[in-house]
């Protein structure tokens, strides 16, 4: 508009009014856009009309104040006369109160919302009235503040806790000098007292979520437009409700399946089970065996491998809560057994002679080893109820050799591997034929007598695979037949005999040897006279 004061035309330049507004949604490394906006007034006054005057000032806005909100600020204000007053202009500088402010916006109310401003950043505003006829009055004394999200962190924003006693942290852009701290939102009996950026608080008593509520004053004068909130969860402890496994009441082997549950009753926490050497972790993650994910039951299939072997062992299940709580381990009211036979052994059987055959076998690998079991039979299928040749305990001996057989004769093998649960693996068959038996050779027999007319024989030891024994034979004429038996030797490797009789008259004495299918030898006679 054209201006005169007492007939002089105000300078052009005055006769714009910047105004400046904030565009939301547009910015540069976190900078404001502003956009300016050029208005023009159209009213003249004419200081040489005896009627015309100049306007009236509109009534300087006072108790300018702000309340932050993130990235903004809400600004309130007073006038003396609201009567007088058409509306309001808000400008904001963002260097200093004694800075360069720019139009931010206009007001029909004493109450406008500055947003789109940058957190952590320092702004000063001004108000200014306008009049009924359009004209700006003085600005208002500046206010200044920082603006920035406040917010509150209980245990530097843990999920948990299991203690009442927490330490709640602030963020507060601009200082603060009191909080009060409750966790009703209406701080009934909290009572302010001084800021620090760390505050210790003590929660109500009580498992369970937490809600804490804090209310700042700043010490710019400015006063937050929201009350701070957090939650956390008091969790104190953690306990089973229920540990079970199924199938119950059974051997399980290589290969078979059970399920172990545990009922914590609450999710994100972590449980086990144990027997012998071995720990499963149960999950609750709604993927089967598991029914529903996050409903605070615990589940894992396992299925059995040969290396875990347990006899009536207990079952112990652990579980700690998402708070870092430890129940009390839990046993399963059903023991449980898991049994793996051994590996089966390989066999292969070798005749030495008539009456012998030599079987053996590769070594077990089994860790809880007991026996072998060697068993014999006339017939192809070797069964545990056929003839137990031996028992062996030592898993490092391998061989034996089956001597008291008949000649000419196939016999059948098979080794069953016991181990101390007496579980059994049997081992592949095998055969062997003894061989063809024929009576053993003749062995040369002498003879001397000693001063006390007592007969010393000695003879040759015998050669026979299948030996069985020495017979002693002695006759008073040189028919072998009409001999009799005076002593057995059992013993391949003895070769002499001393005759406790004196010899009072002739006699003749002969060896027999014979083998164990009972064929018999007969050496030459020895005659022997005093």
């Amino acid at each position: 508009m054209n201006l005169r004061f007492n007939g002089r035309l105000v300078s052009p330049k005055n006769k714009f009014t910047k105004l400046v507004r904030l565009s939301r949604g547009f910015g540069f490394g976190g900078a404001v856009v502003l956009t300016l906006l050029a208005m023009s007034c159209s009213r003249t006054f004419d200081s040489q009309s005896p009627t015309d005057s100049i306007p009236d000032s509109p009534p300087v806005p006072t108790s300018v104040a702000l309340m932050l909100v993130d990235n903004g600020m809400i600004v309130t204000w007073t006038v003396s006369d609201t009567s007088a007053v058409n509306g309001f202009r808000i400008y904001l500088s963002d260097n200093g109160p004694n800075g360069d402010y720019v139009l931010a916006e206009f007001s029909a109310n004493m109450v406008d919302t500055l947003s789109g401003l940058v957190n952590g950043k320092a702004y000063s505003v001004r108000v200014a009235s306008i009049s009924l006829s359009g004209f700006e009055g003085e600005k208002s004394l500046a206010s200044s503040a920082v603006v920035g999200l406040f917010n509150m962190s209980i245990r530097n924003g843990d999920e948990f806790t299991r203690t009442t006693s927490v330490t709640i942290s602030f963020f507060t852009p601009a200082g603060a000098t009191a909080v009060r701290i409750s966790e009703d939102s209406t701080f009934a009996d909290a009572p302010w007292e001084g800021f620090a950026g760390l505050k210790n608080f003590t929660l109500d008593a009580g498992d369970g979520s937490k809600t804490v509520y804090a209310q700042l004053e700043l010490a710019d004068g400015s006063s937050l437009d929201r009350i701070l909130i957090d939650s956390i969860i008091l969790d104190t402890r953690a306990a089973i409700s229920a540990l079970s496994h199924s199938p119950e009441g059974m051997t399980f082997t290589t290969g078979d399946t059970v399920d172990f549950l545990i009922d914590g009753g609450e999710s994100g926490g972590t449980a086990s089970v144990s027997f012998g050497a071995q720990t499963l972790t149960l999950l609750d993650d709604g993927v089967s065996p598991d029914a529903t994910a996050d409903d605070g039951i615990y589940v894992r299939r396992f299925v059995m491998q040969g290396t875990v072997e347990v006899n009536n062992q207990q079952i112990i299940g652990n579980f700690t809560d998402a708070a870092g709580n430890n129940a009390l381990s839990v046993v399963d009211t059903s023991l449980i057994s898991i049994a793996n036979p051994p590996s089966p052994v390989i066999v292969s059987a070798l005749a030495l002679s008539q009456s012998a055959i030599r079987v053996e076998w590769t070594q077990s690998s089994a860790a809880d080893f007991s026996s072998y079991r060697l068993f014999r039979s006339t017939g192809a299928a070797v069964t545990e109820n056929d003839d137990l040749v031996t028992t062996v305990t030592s898993s490092g001996s391998t061989v034996f050799t089956d001597d008291n057989l008949d000649d000419n004769q196939n016999y059948y093998y098979r080794i069953f591997v016991y181990d101390v649960t007496n579980l059994s693996a049997s081992s592949n068959t095998v055969s062997a034929k003894t061989l063809v038996n024929v009576a053993p050779a003749s062995v040369l027999l002498s003879g001397v007598l000693d001063t006390l007319s007592s007969v010393q024989l000695t003879w040759e030891v015998s050669s026979a695979d299948d030996f069985a024994s020495y017979q002693v034979h002695k006759g008073a004429s040189s028919s072998f037949a009409l001999s009799s038996s005076i002593a057995v030797i059992n013993s391949q490797n003895v070769s002499s005999y001393q005759d406790p009789s004196i010899l009072v008259a002739t006699r003749y004495y002969w060896i027999v040897v014979t083998d164990k299918q009972g064929l018999t030898a007969v050496s030459d006679s020895v005659q022997m006279s005093p």
